[in-house]
């Protein structure tokens, strides 16, 4: 990531990687793949809610932005 670059987070990404999230549990938990998919049942086995770990997961992703964006005290003192 370029010190310019910011992260937009829009709802087809976050669709994206929750689709990506599911399908990992699903590989991990052993869940069969029905004709229908019905997600609430591998969260269930996970303890989780997916809103909840996306939020999670956004604010870890947030925080790590701000962090990267911060000037360091170190490189202000030397100037």
């Amino acid at each position: 990531m370029y010190g310019a670059e910011t992260l937009q987070t829009s709802t087809t990404t976050i669709k994206k990687i929750q689709a990506l999230v599911n399908s990992c549990l699903r590989k991990i938990l052993n869940f069969p793949w029905p004709d229908t998919i019905n997600n609430h049942p591998l969260w269930l086995g996970t303890n989780k809610i997916s809103h909840e770990t996306l939020e999670v997961d956004r604010t870890y992703i947030t925080e790590i932005t701000k962090l990267y964006h911060e000037p360091s005290l170190d490189s202000e003192a030397s100037t």
